[in-house]
């Protein structure tokens, strides 16, 4: 038995570099590693902006509202800032909208795609509805933020497949 096998020696002698390991595909003298940008930056600048955009929409209504926290149903450390749009429910849109778009558009399987969208949405709802029951937010407050995030995540990805 080769006493070579998962170690860094045992890497180089499979033509691989021992800090890829784990991760890499040997070929004949070299590790495989994409070099295309445009498999990783697309998705990478729609989740940045994407992101960002959410913040701006998080703080910007909370300013422009200044809508009171209910008080809180169990004993939960209430926040010192005001209740409208809900910004886990912005987060959770944008963030799980983004990377599920980002992944379900570049999927092959039908299956996947669904699948993809699928828990997504119950991730969303689920980030949602706790906000509520913990007694942080009114219903409102996440409706708002789901509609919010809704659209500007909407119109980040509508850019996903223009050229830059």
């Amino acid at each position: 038995m080769n006493s070579d096998v998962g170690s860094a020696a045992g890497a180089r002698s499979a033509g691989m570099q021992p800090d890829l390991a784990v991760l890499a595909v040997p070929t004949d003298e070299r590790v495989w590693v994409p070099q295309a940008p445009d498999v990783w930056f697309r998705p990478l600048l729609l989740l940045v902006v994407v992101m960002a955009g959410q913040a701006a929409l998080h703080f910007g209504f909370k300013w422009f509202f200044e809508r009171p926290r209910p008080s809180a149903l169990i004993n939960y450390p209430n926040a010192e800032n005001f209740s409208l749009p809900s910004g886990h429910a912005i987060g959770a849109v944008c963030l799980y909208g983004a990377i599920a778009w980002a992944v379900a558009t570049r999927a092959e399987s039908s299956a996947a795609k669904a699948g993809i969208a699928i828990f997504a949405a119950v991730m969303i709802f689920l980030i949602g509805v706790s906000r509520i029951y913990i007694g942080v937010h009114y219903p409102t407050d996440v409706l708002a933020g789901f509609i919010a995030a809704s659209i500007w995540t909407a119109a980040g990805v509508s850019l996903d497949r223009r050229p830059l």
